[in-house]
C-alpha cells in the first residue's frame, strides 16, 4: 500500500500512516486532537477494503472488538471504542510502543544472551494475570504465543490478538473440527478439536514459559505432521536440561503446565501466576524481576528502534505526516474441517496444511478443508491430494541424560560467609549450589571477616544441607579450624 492509498481521515482520528496488515486487517496509526491542544495516539485496526462487505468477516472483527472491550485489565491491549465509518468498521485502540516477545527472543539469540530466569518467571506471571481477566469473562484466548505477547520498552507487559478468541454470544460459531491458532502453541485437546477451557491457555503459556528458560522452541519440527505428533506425545524434558542451572521447583512449575492430562495441569492461570511469582522471588542473582528490570533490556536490544519510533511520535505530535515502515501483524483466518468421502483439500492460505496434518496424525483418510464464508473474490481453490498417514515409528532413543548432580545448601551462623568448593569461590552463604554427583569427598572452606576459617570434607553423593557455626577470631589464634562437626543434613 502506497502512502497515498489510506484516508486522510477515518471518523475524527487524522491516519498517519500504516503499521502493518494481515490477511484480513490493516492497522493504522492515527492521531486525534481536541481542544486547548489535547492530543492522542491511537492503533486504528480495520477489515481490508475487499472483505469489508462481507457478512462473516464482519462478524469476526465485531466478536474480536467485543471480546477485548469488555476485558479491562492492565495486562491486555486497550480498546476505546468500536468505530463505523463509510460502512467500515474499525477498532480504535491503545498505541503501544514496544516489540513482541518473539521480537525479544530473536534479539536475545542473536546477541548470544539468555533471559534472566527470574524475569523470564515475571513475563509469563504477567501474561497469565491479563489471560486470567479473560477466563473471568468466560473468554479463552486460543493462540497465546510470543507473537501475542507484547512488552513495551517501559517493561510493561500486554496480551494482543484476541481475533480467534472462543467465548459465549460470539456472533460467529466454532464448528466441529475446526481448529484455530498455531501448531506450536496449542494444547493437545485443543489440537484435537474438542471442547477448550482455561486450562487450554495455561498449557500455551507453559509452551512460552518451557520456551524463554531453555532458549530455543519446544514443538517446532521439520513437517507440520511431526509437530503435531510432538505436542501429542512426545516426552517434555525439564527446561534444566538444556539451561543448567534451574532450580527443581521451577523445572516442575513449567511442567506441571505442560501436563497433558487436564487434571494434572495448573487449573488456572492465576494460579500458574502465584507459582512463577513466588519461584522468582528466590532464585539468585541481581535481577530484581518487574519492568525496572525488563525496560532496560528492551532499550539495549532495541535501541535503534526506540530512536526510530520516538521521532515517529515526535513528527505525528507536530502535525507532520508520517510513513511508517509496515511490519508484519499475525491475524488468522478461520479453517473449517468437514469429513468427506473424497480426498480432495480445497485451501485458502498456508494454515491449511496444518489442519491437514492433525487429521492425518488422527487417522483421517479424506476430508474437505474450507474456509469460513470466504468472500467470492477470492482466487479459485487448489486441489491436493493427502496421503495416507504412514504406519507409527518407533520413537527415536532419547538422548543420553547430562551428568547428574546434586543439590548442597550451605548455611553459616552468622550468614555471609564465603564458600569455597575444591578451592573454587561459590559464593556467599546462604547459598544453594550444584556440584557433580560424585562418592569421592570435596574440600568445602567457608571464610568470613572477623571469624576463623573453618574446613569440613563432605561427600555430594545426594542433595544435602550443611550448617557450620562460625567462632570469632582471637589474636594469635590459628587461621583455619577443623572446628566442631557440622550439622550435615541428607535430603
Amino acid at each position: 500500500m502506497s502512502e497515498a492509498s489510506w484516508p486522510a481521515r477515518i471518523g475524527r482520528y487524522e491516519v498517519l500512516g500504516r503499521l502493518g496488515s494481515g490477511g484480513m486487517a490493516e492497522v493504522l496509526l492515527c492521531r486525534l486532537a481536541g481542544a486547548s491542544g489535547f492530543e492522542r495516539l491511537v492503533t486504528l485496526k480495520r477489515v481490508l477494503p475487499a472483505l469489508a462487505q462481507q457478512a462473516g468477516f464482519t462478524s469476526m472483527f465485531l466478536d474480536e472488538a467485543r471480546i477485548v472491550a469488555s476485558i479491562r485489565h492492565a495486562n491486555v491491549v486497550q480498546v476505546f471504542e468500536l468505530l463505523e465509518e463509510g460502512g467500515e468498521l474499525c477498532i480504535v485502540m491503545e498505541y503501544l510502543e514496544g516489540e513482541s516477545l518473539a521480537s525479544l527472543r530473536t534479539a536475545l539469540a542473536s546477541s548470544g544472551r539468555a533471559l534472566p530466569p527470574a524475569l523470564a518467571c515475571w513475563i509469563v506471571a504477567e501474561a497469565a494475570a491479563g489471560v486470567h481477566a479473560a477466563h473471568q469473562l468466560e473468554v479463552v484466548h486460543r493462540d497465546l504465543s510470543p507473537q501475542n505477547v507484547f512488552l513495551t520498552y517501559d517493561g510493561a507487559v500486554k496480551l494482543l490478538d484476541f481475533g480467534v478468541a472462543h467465548a459465549r454470544g460470539r456472533l460467529t460459531r466454532t464448528e466441529s473440527g475446526t481448529i484455530k491458532g498455531k501448531l506450536e502453541y496449542m494444547s493437545p485437546e485443543q489440537a484435537a478439536g474438542k471442547a477448550l477451557d482455561a486450562r487450554s491457555d495455561v498449557f500455551a503459556l507453559g509452551v512460552v514459559l518451557w520456551e524463554l528458560l531453555a532458549g530455543k522452541s519446544l514443538f517446532r519440527r521439520p513437517s507440520v505432521l511431526a509437530i503435531a505428533r510432538a505436542v501429542a506425545e512426545e516426552p517434555v524434558p525439564p527446561p534444566s536440561r538444556l539451561a543448567r542451572g534451574l532450580p527443581p521447583e521451577l523445572d516442575a512449575a513449567c511442567l506441571k503446565a505442560l501436563a497433558r492430562p487436564l487434571g494434572e495441569r495448573h487449573q488456572t492461570a492465576a494460579e500458574l501466576r502465584r507459582e512463577l511469582l513466588a519461584i522468582a522471588s528466590k532464585l539468585p542473582g541481581d535481577v530484581v524481576p518487574g519492568p525496572d528490570a525488563l525496560a532496560p533490556l528492551m532499550g539495549e536490544l532495541f535501541a535503534a528502534r526506540v530512536a526510530e519510533k520516538r521521532e515517529l511520535v515526535e513528527k505525528a505530535r507536530a502535525g507532520g505526516a508520517v510513513v511508517v515502515r509496515p511490519e508484519p501483524i499475525d491475524i488468522e483466518d478461520e479453517v473449517e474441517v468437514r469429513p468427506t468421502a473424497t480426498s480432495a483439500v480445497t485451501r485458502r492460505s498456508l494454515r491449511v496444511p496444518v489442519a491437514a496434518a492433525l487429521l492425518a496424525a488422527a487417522g483421517v483418510t479424506a476430508f474437505v478443508l474450507w474456509p469460513r464464508e470466504a468472500p467470492p473474490a477470492l482466487t479459485p481453490p487448489v486441489a491436493v491430494v493427502v496421503p495416507l498417514p504412514q504406519p507409527p515409528q518407533p520413537a527415536p532413543e532419547p538422548p543420553p541424560p547430562p551428568p547428574e548432580d546434586v543439590r548442597l545448601r550451605v548455611e553459616t551462623l552468622p550468614a555471609g560467609a564465603r564458600v569455597e568448593l575444591d578451592g573454587r569461590a561459590v559464593g556467599v552463604t546462604p547459598l544453594d549450589v550444584r556440584v557433580p554427583k560424585s562418592e569421592k569427598a570435596v574440600k568445602v572452606v567457608v571464610k568470613k571477616a572477623g571469624y576463623q576459617e573453618l574446613q569440613s570434607p563432605l561427600v555430594p553423593d545426594v542433595d544435602q544441607k550443611l550448617t557450620l557455626k562460625l567462632t570469632a577470631a582471637r589474636r594469635g589464634a590459628p587461621k583455619a579450624s577443623k572446628g566442631p562437626d557440622p550439622l550435615n543434613e541428607k535430603w
